[in-house]
């Protein structure tokens, strides 16, 4: 497939496109990450090389980035830009500590998502239910931003979007297992917050 046709199927959201993109320009993205982390000094291990690269196809995907191409030829240079930017960004956020993303349970949730209320204990009183419900956001917030940044973006795609397991490994390029391991790790955190709030501090 010619890379115009390639970026118009990811336009138009096809995920079969939107791998063989993936893995088309892979190379060329850890190349620029490579270079801008030599460029500044920073030893930065394999694994961070990996997230960096995770979240630049991430934000052109959630962001439908590719709508910006006008010309197919001028790709390459415009990935380039980005994983340079996004290497210097994620340089600020995580080596100096500044800036630093973190998930919030208050992003827009879509109606087949999966909320905190999933994690709930069951409670036939709406008054109890709403009062732990506040109070549970902010301790499942906190617990989100500890995990590892590949397991924070499983959680955002799978409970924020409602995305499909399958479709999450599609858009990281990813083995599906590890997708499917990545979120039971997250699950099972947040329920053990869920049920430690419950027993050591229940809402009377």
């Amino acid at each position: 497939m010619d890379n115009e046709s390639l970026i118009q199927k990811c336009v138009l959201r096809d995920l079969s496109a939107w791998k063989e993109f993936t893995e088309m320009h892979t190379g060329l993205i850890r190349r620029s990450i490579t270079y801008k982390i030599r460029n500044l000094g920073i030893p930065l291990p394999e694994i961070d090389i990996n997230d960096i690269a995770q979240e630049i196809f991430l934000s052109i995907w959630e962001n439908n980035r590719l709508s910006e191409i006008k010309k197919a030829g001028s790709v390459r240079g415009w990935l380039a830009i980005i994983s340079i930017n996004t290497t210097t960004n994620y340089c600020r956020r995580f080596v100096f500590r500044k800036n630093k993303r973190i998930s919030s349970l208050d992003s827009p949730i879509k109606d087949t998502a999966m909320t905190l209320s999933d994690i709930l204990p069951d409670t036939n009183n709406p008054a109890e239910k709403a009062i732990a419900f506040n109070e549970l956001k902010a301790l499942v917030d906190k617990e989100i931003s500890k995990m590892p940044k590949r397991e924070q973006l499983a959680v955002k795609f799978s409970l924020y979007d409602g995305h499909k397991q399958k479709d999450i490994a599609k858009i990281l390029n990813v083995p599906e297992s590890t997708i499917a391991n990545h979120i039971s790790q997250a699950k099972s955190k947040l329920k053990d917050v869920v049920k430690k709030y419950w027993i050591d501090d229940p809402v009377s």
